[in-house]
């Protein structure tokens, strides 16, 4: 089993991409906390404000998440919040391997990033990567746990920025490139890539300016067949793909996007933000204005808790039975 969910999204007004400090107003401030809730929609359970985004463990009994100042581990009680590493900055991007004894994340010093393997219990640290110049990010085990998928941008030269989506193994005796990019030096770019299936990935792409298509693609991890799913301009955090590797769901103009792995059988959710698929692929969850709505796959069943202000981070636990995600509350001011 494998995370299929990487998110980050801006949705003006309610959900900020910086949840490190409160947002303070003339009326009071914000206050954020990392809540989970029952993928019915019962449960919920503020864990602490301490940290605002982290993943589930394979076994479920544990959140694992980054911040700018360290890596960290909570029960999903909110008990036992525990510092796993604090000398490795700006670490937020994290795979588990299925068999839940390891993890990859990437570690941002100024412009340069590196991946990194450890325990879970964060000891034996390996950087992967060790480079200069080049930032490798937005790691992916793959389902059997053997390879890790991750973007690369290099910036090496001083007018334009190459960016690649690779895999490469463990013990680092091979990395292969699938797809590359070239953007201008000052350009934009939204991309991540995840696994569908054992041989092939899903990947979003699209920057400002660029002369190279714009969507959701699929394509062999050999680099063939490279097709075009879903073509417009993708914030590419906000995907996720199916444990079958059968469904797609996206955020594409502020609409939720259902779409086949095949390119095939769009259908428009409606208006929402930050959707994810449970593992099994028998939910989706995504937030709006109003707050969270939670569904079948097939758009039936649908709940709305209006309760929450902030969701800019929602994942699934591996079971499909929980939901982590951040909330805030609006304190009045003194």
């Amino acid at each position: 089993m494998i995370r299929y969910s990487f998110i980050l999204v801006i949705l003006v007004g309610l959900i900020f991409t910086s949840c490190e400090n409160p947002y303070a107003d003339e009326e009071g401030y914000w206050v954020y906390s990392l809540s989970i809730i029952n993928a019915d929609g019962t449960g919920l359970t503020h864990l602490t404000t301490e940290v605002t985004k982290g993943f589930f463990t394979p076994d479920g009994t544990k959140i694992i998440g980054g911040s700018s100042q360290s890596l960290w581990s909570i029960d999903i009680d909110g008990s036992n919040f525990v510092i796993l590493n604090d000398s490795l900055g700006n670490s937020r991007e994290l795979t588990f391997r299925p068999d839940g004894e390891k993890m990859v994340f990437s570690s941002w010093d100024y412009y340069n990033a590196d991946l990194y393997l450890m325990d879970i219990d964060g000891s034996n640290i390996q950087n992967l990567t060790n480079t200069l110049q080049i930032a490798e990010t937005k790691p992916q085990f793959s389902p059997d746990g053997n390879f890790i998928l991750f973007i690369k941008a290099d910036r090496t030269d001083l007018d334009n920025q190459i960016y690649s989506i690779c895999y490469r193994d463990i013990e680092g005796t091979f990395e292969n490139e699938i797809v590359s990019f070239t953007l201008l030096i000052d350009g934009l770019r939204y991309d991540l890539a995840l696994w569908s299936g054992s041989e092939r990935i899903i990947y979003a792409f699209s920057g400002y300016p660029s002369g190279s298509s714009q969507g959701i693609f699929s394509v062999n991890i050999n680099g063939t067949d490279n097709t075009q799913l879903f073509e417009g301009f993708i914030h590419s955090q906000t995907f996720s793909i199916s444990q079958d590797g059968s469904k797609i769901v996206f955020e594409f103009d502020h609409e939720i996007i259902l779409l086949n792995s095949d390119g095939t059988g769009s259908i428009n959710l409606g208006f929402g933000v930050n959707p994810i698929i449970s593992p099994n692929g028998e939910k989706i969850v995504f937030a709006t204005y109003a707050g969270l709505t939670i569904m079948n796959i097939d758009g039936s069943d649908v709940i709305t808790l209006e309760e929450f202000i902030l969701h800019d981070f929602l994942e699934f636990s591996w079971d499909s039975e929980k939901i982590v995600f951040t909330d805030g509350e609006v304190f009045q001011g003194d």
